[in-house]
């Protein structure tokens, strides 16, 4: 069945729709086509164009729907154009091995840890959540490219499979731990896997997420995250490819490449000033070269 839904502006990630909520949306009209009791197991969406205010149309389409799993393709229409294609697998839980591969880093609680808000000038999507830093603060210019925090949404919604996709992309890049001024990263693909014995929300309504970027070289960056509930138990892991629009100046600093209009100055610490910039540049997916 089409789903015709809307992303409001509180969604938005710099001037369109955030990359982890056209996932969570696509995943929910993939879920209405699976099998009875099949749960998420992996997402593969590829981002072709910017999605705005305006109707976006699901679509979801079944390639094969079985007793034990079903794989679902949706299909999208958006002021005339396809602004994204994603493929959901899903399964249908039994008995079986349990096995926990790693265990999260060591973090404080998240009353221990300071409050990350300072860019929600430039993210409205992060209006949605709390978040709380553990480790190195975006803008700092760590030594590594890896940022951590504990993350709720602020309307105390469960971390259900849509809420968790969403806090997979929630942290801006990894890069962003080096950098010292704000930059777009458009996504262009994500794939996220679902953790096995993870269908049942956690009481808790916080996550720990974290992401860090594996490579980056030539303006593309491959960036990995994970989200974990407050136990510490795996929700979901991901990977994205994701274009860096900044260059480096050759003395360790970044240089914006003309693409973009530059955002308003942004400094790494709480209530910062800054507005929403109005430029066609855009930090969710599809952002044209």
């Amino acid at each position: 069945m089409d789903v015709v839904t809307t992303v409001g502006r509180d969604w938005w990630s710099w001037s369109s729709a955030h990359g982890g909520r056209l996932a969570s949306l696509a995943l929910g009209a993939a879920r209405g086509a699976a099998g009875t009791g099949h749960t998420p197991r992996s997402l593969t969406v590829n981002f072709l164009s910017a999605v705005t205010d305006e109707p976006l149309l699901l679509r979801p389409v079944p390639v094969r729907v079985s007793r034990g799993a079903s794989v679902i393709t949706v299909e999208s229409e958006h002021r005339g154009t396809r602004p994204l294609l994603a493929t959901a697998t899903f399964g249908a839980p039994r008995e079986g091995r349990e096995v926990e591969a790693d265990a999260p880093a060591a973090a404080p609680e998240p009353d221990e840890c300071k409050p990350l808000d300072f860019l929600d000038a430039h993210f409205a999507v992060l209006r949605n959540v709390e978040m709380r830093a553990v480790g190195p603060l975006p803008l700092s210019g760590a030594p590594e490219a890896d940022l951590r925090a504990w993350v709720r949404y602020r309307d105390g919604r469960p971390l259900d499979a849509e809420a968790a996709t969403v806090l997979t992309d929630v942290l801006p890049c990894g890069v962003y731990a080096l950098a010292d001024a704000v930059f777009a990263a458009p996504t262009v693909d994500m794939t996220l896997h679902y953790a096995p014995g993870a269908e049942t929300p956690p009481a808790s309504p916080w996550a720990l997420c974290r992401i860090r970027t594996r490579r980056a070289a030539n303006g593309w960056a491959v960036d990995d995250s994970e989200v974990r509930d407050a136990e510490g138990r795996l929700l979901v892991l991901g990977r994205q490819s994701r274009r860096l629009l900044e260059r480096t100046t050759g003395q360790g600093g970044l240089e914006r490449t003309g693409h973009d209009a530059p955002p308003p100055p942004v400094t790494n610490s709480p209530g910062a000033a800054g507005t929403v910039p109005t430029a066609p540049v855009t930090n969710s997916p599809g952002a044209a070269g």
